[in-house]
């Protein structure tokens, strides 16, 4: 018997697809496809219907992996998945889908596990081998600790200058010579030590830049995308630069102030901001809220520009001279 495709299907997958880009609507947009799949088994063994359905999955998937992090957004994801197994004739299409469940069922057990008391923390990890590295099982709960501050690492270096004179052979307590000479010793290495951390925390004071400033981002532009402007992007297959999805006409994507083609989806765009000031492709940086990062940033400035003068002014003494 022949199926006919029913465009209803098609259009109600595409619904799914778009309430998907929501988290208010994300779970309720895979109940609908779950109920599209039981209630519609013939259609969905339709190629036109299983290309839209997997391009569905890889959406959730996208979605789960940049913007969706609760567990309950991942159970959900899992049980289409589950669902969806027996759907796909093709293998590589099988694959792929078995493959997202795999994934949902890693950040799932990850998750449960990060939920268990420290009791059965602990039982667990008395029952089972770690590998402190690869190739190598251990036994051990946990690796050595490794000595923390300048404290600890004196007492680690006057550890070592006893071991070091017992191996050398020698013997007996040290006299108040020695016991002066290594502690005015113990004192300058203590010093230099401390100096030398605070040049580091000097030269490296953060990570990174700081985030974009609220006001920065509230202020970004959002349109809707059409189809003439979507050309202008690029056309069909033009990404978000974040989630790497196809921008579909009807979106709406935010525009950073460095380029009017550097557009992403408002809800990609924003945790990147909160982590940092600059645009995802260019690394133009919007202002922050950070002062000392935006006065040393001007600063900076000032002495490029400062020194791209003197370069400058030099050259025309040469050129006159010459």
């Amino acid at each position: 018997m022949t199926v006919l495709l029913d465009p209803s299907i098609v259009s109600d997958l595409e619904g799914c697809r778009a309430r998907l880009a929501k988290k208010a609507t994300f779970e309720k947009a895979i109940k609908e496809v779950r109920q599209l799949l039981q209630n519609n088994a013939t259609q969905f063994s339709l190629p036109t219907v299983q290309t839209k359905l997997l391009e569905i999955l890889g959406r959730c998937m996208t979605l789960l992996k940049t913007r969706y992090t609760s567990s309950a957004f991942w159970k959900a994801g899992s049980d289409l998945l589950l669902q969806c197994q027996s759907i796909f004739v093709s293998e590589a299409e099988s694959k792929r889908v078995e493959g997202w469940r795999v994934d949902c069922a890693n950040v799932l057990n990850e998750s449960a596990t990060s939920s268990r008391t420290p009791d059965q923390a602990q039982a667990s990890a008395a029952t089972e081998s770690g590998y402190l590295f690869e190739g190598q099982l251990s036994q051990a709960l946990d690796p050595p600790a490794r000595p923390q501050g300048v404290e600890e690492l004196l007492h680690l270096l006057a550890a070592q200058q006893v071991a070091s004179r017992t191996e050398e052979g020698e013997e007996g307590e040290p006299d108040a010579q020695q016991q002066a000479d290594n502690q005015a010793y113990t004192q300058r290495l203590e010093e230099a030590l401390i100096a030398s951390l605070a040049d580091a925390e000097g030269a490296n004071p953060s990570a990174g830049a700081p985030p974009a400033s609220k006001h920065a981002v509230k202020s970004l532009v959002r349109e809707k995308l059409s189809e003439e402007r979507l050309q202008q992007l690029g056309g069909a297959g033009t990404q978000c630069a974040v989630c790497r999805e196809d921008l579909q006409v009807g979106e709406e994507v935010q525009i950073m102030p460095c380029n009017s083609n550097h557009v992403y989806h408002p809800d990609c765009l924003a945790p990147w901001l909160k982590a940092h000031n600059s645009c995802p492709v260019c690394r133009f940086e919007l202002p922050t809220d950070d002062m000392a990062y935006e006065t040393k940033k001007e600063r900076d400035q000032r002495e490029a520009e400062d020194s791209k003068g003197a370069a400058n002014a030099v050259s025309h003494t040469d050129f006159l001279y010459t």
